[in-house]
């Protein structure tokens, strides 16, 4: 983990991390996501492939699942206000 990452990983309760890429552009996409809750690697998912996407869409879909993977899995709990640190480039 870089050095800049590591403070605001640590005074988090959870960070994500994500990324996307597209070869040709447009063509064959990728995304990947880590999900540290903790300041512990919590989940790691990469390979989310898409045949024929940009790179803006690999940007945005890897946002989506991170988004996706780090909300509440309870239906019962209540929406809350909290602070979100998002790191892409």
């Amino acid at each position: 983990m870089r050095t800049d990452h590591a403070d605001a990983v640590a005074a988090s309760d959870t960070v994500i991390f994500c990324d996307g890429a597209c070869e040709p552009n447009p063509g064959k996409a990728g995304s990947g996501m880590a999900v540290y809750r903790a300041g512990e690697l919590a989940s790691l998912w990469y390979g989310a492939y898409n045949p024929a996407g940009t790179n803006n869409t690999a940007e945005l879909n890897a946002l989506l699942q991170a988004l996706m993977l780090a909300r509440p899995k309870s239906r019962r709990t209540r929406p809350c206000r909290c602070a979100a640190i998002l790191r892409m480039d």
